[in-house]
């Protein structure tokens, strides 16, 4: 590490006395009960749940992954996650008010607020394990992967050779620090260091871009060149691909938008809300603050953040123009660690300790959320549910801590044995929970579904997806449907959709339907708009006050998408001197921000206004009663 220096070292060193400090800051409020360890005692404020929703999301092998993507299909290949906010503003405008509403700790906790019995029950200790377990530990074991791509990238080491011990000892004592101050901190904790760790991400990012594409010779230059060496040449820098380029996969670019981002659950992503979105919005101190915390989180998530790390990584195939060609078995992973190679060779003194905070600070932010989300399944849900209920809130929190720590070793593990592509495994991912989004929506909106409907889409899934890409996959027969792998991928993950969802619906109507005292309660509770419980609003006597779905919510949800993708199109065409379509840019970019205001934000006011009302007239009369 002869590149670094003092002040690197130093700058470093006082980020992470910093993150540390954490948990003896937020201790005593963290061990009053598990509701102030994981969801900050519900008081969170919009602008500090929804910059904790981005910092979670903005984890190390985040620019990593939209390096490989740059590399393997240019920038339009970031559709790929861009579409998720389809999802996202969804979530916003449809779902967020109702979780807020439902007053659970988790989106676990939720099965048995929705459904009824011992298959409610079975089903919450299912999810637990489900995601709590298996989900999260997947997630973790990826950015213990991509971590370990950067910390040996960083000292001069082989990222290819995972057995480096120093590397494993500098990822562990990271992981270690974190499990400390967000064990003891719980989410204040998690919440105030995501906020700082935005902005350093946020800064260090924008710098480094600056940098690199001075080195190359401005915007006009990197333009230039990428271009000439890229194999998609001009098509490296589309923005949305044009047809005529063989190699572009149109029919995985359709997917994208016509069924990845309703049909599989992605984190910070999910059709409905859930995981750590869900333990955000839960955590708002209102139906207002937590839709606009998700607001938000799903602007700064897709229209602020990604433009730093796309110019770097198209710079980085003008600096390394070598890996294009390369035929190394970890290709794929060099192309996708240049990001972290720019740092080691072109920043200067200080910037590259503030680098080196920032991905320590990205990590830090994902993982301590993580660590915390998967405990709160596994402790909550699990653990004080069925193993050990009745137990004393210090004792579930001492437990929690100690779940925190199994989970990072486990998740280590898990990551020398399976992972080998940042890529890879998110598009792995995603495939493998084909089909269970649209059940997790569906909950909400039509009484019918039930707990068999959940627990037969979510086993569904994993079994249907496995036999789907680890046989079908490999088969001559559909390995001639299509030259493209994109494309192949994307044919798996709509069959596999198909079958899951045909699976669950079938099993909804062919098992006996909620109870009506279960259907009622979670009415009264979380009041869903619709027709889909018009039904039970007239038995629990709420007929004349059930909410039809508002036309006006769809012009928010336009607004929204306007708003997020108008956003990113004109930073991308600012910065590519395109000047005709940045005037289109900015202007979709407000209309849609006067969309969201008018039907969005004002409409939050009005019903937050009419809710407090409606508390006062109800606490007047219970007064009177007395």
């Amino acid at each position: 590490m002869d590149h670094f220096h003092v002040v690197d070292y130093v700058i470093i060193g006082v980020y992470l006395i910093f993150a540390l400090s954490m948990g003896p800051l937020f201790y005593r409020l963290a061990k009053r009960s598990t509701t102030d360890f994981f969801l900050s005692g519900r008081e969170l404020p919009w602008w500090v749940s929804g910059t904790s929703m981005v910092g979670t999301t903005f984890g190390a092998g985040t620019p990593l992954l939209i390096t490989g993507f740059i590399w393997s299909n240019g920038v339009f290949m970031n559709w790929w996650w861009w579409s998720f906010a389809l999802s996202n503003v969804m979530t916003v405008v449809f779902f967020a008010r109702m979780w807020r509403r439902s007053k659970v700790t988790t989106d676990v906790e939720f099965s048995e607020l929705r459904y009824g019995g011992a298959a409610g029950a079975w089903l919450r200790g299912f999810r637990s394990l489900y995601f709590g377990g298996l989900v999260n530990t997947f997630i973790m074991a990826w950015l213990m992967f991509g971590a370990y791509g950067i910390v040996a990238t960083l000292i001069g080491a082989d990222p290819g050779d995972r057995s480096n011990v120093t590397v494993w000892l500098i990822i562990l004592a990271v992981v270690s620090l974190v499990t400390v101050y967000s064990s003891m901190a719980g989410l204040w904790g998690v919440v105030t260091t995501d906020m700082v760790q935005f902005s350093i991400a946020m800064i260090s990012c924008i710098v480094l871009a600056v940098i690199v594409v001075g080195e190359i010779g401005g915007m006009g230059a990197l333009k230039e060149q990428v271009t000439s060496l890229h194999p998609l040449e001009d098509g490296v820098l589309q923005f949305f691909p044009t047809p005529g380029l063989a190699e572009i996969p149109f029919i995985m670019l359709a997917s994208f938008f016509l069924v990845q981002w309703w049909c599989s659950y992605y984190p910070g992503s999910e059709p409905g809300g859930g995981a750590y979105v869900a333990q955000r919005m839960l955590a708002s101190r209102s139906e207002k603050h937590a839709q606009l915390a998700t607001l938000w989180f799903s602007v700064a998530h897709y229209a602020v953040r990604p433009w730093p790390w796309i110019v770097v990584a198209l710079a980085t195939v003008v600096l390394y123009p070598g890996l294009l060609a390369s035929q190394a078995p970890n290709a794929a992973q060099l192309q996708e660690l240049t990001y972290i190679q720019t740092i080691v060779d072109y920043l200067p003194l200080g910037w590259k300790g503030a680098m080196v905070a920032f991905l320590c600070a990205a990590f830090m932010s994902t993982v301590d959320t993580h660590l915390n989300w998967g405990a709160s399944y596994l402790v909550r849900d699990l653990y004080a549910r069925f193993l050990r209920p009745s137990r004393s809130q210090t004792h579930y929190v001492v437990v929690s801590r100690i779940v925190m720590i199994a989970t990072g070793l486990l998740s280590a593990v898990v990551a020398i044995v399976l992972i080998t592509s940042i890529g890879d495994a998110n598009r792995f991912f995603v495939g493998l929970m084909a089909g269970i989004g649209l059940v997790f929506a569906l909950r909400f909106y039509w009484w019918r579904v039930n707990a068999w409907s959940e627990i037969s889409a979510m086993i569904g899934a994993v079994v249907i997806n496995s036999i789907l890409q680890f046989w079908v996959a490999g088969q001559d027969w559909f390995l001639g449907l299509t030259a493209n792998p994109g494309d192949r991928s994307a044919i798996l993950l709509t069959v596999g959709a198909v079958l899951v969802n045909a699976l669950w619906i079938g099993v909804t109507l062919r098992t006996a339907p909620e109870s009506r005292p279960v259907l009622h309660r979670f009415y009264r509770r979380v009041r869903p708009p619709g027709p889909g419980w018009r039904q039970i609003a007239a038995e629990c006597g709420l007929e004349s006050e059930h909410e039809s779905i508002d036309p006006r919510d769809f012009l928010a949800f336009l607004g929204g998408m306007m708003l997020i993708w108008g956003g990113l199109f004109f930073v991308g065409k600012l910065l590519f001197g395109s000047w005709t379509a940045t005037v289109v840019g900015l202007v979709v970019t407000l209309a849609g921000a006067w969309l969201v205001n008018v039907f969005l934000i004002r409409k939050a006011d009005r019903e937050d206004t009419l809710a407090g009302e409606h508390d006062a007239s109800e606490a007047a009369v219970m007064l009177d009663s007395y």
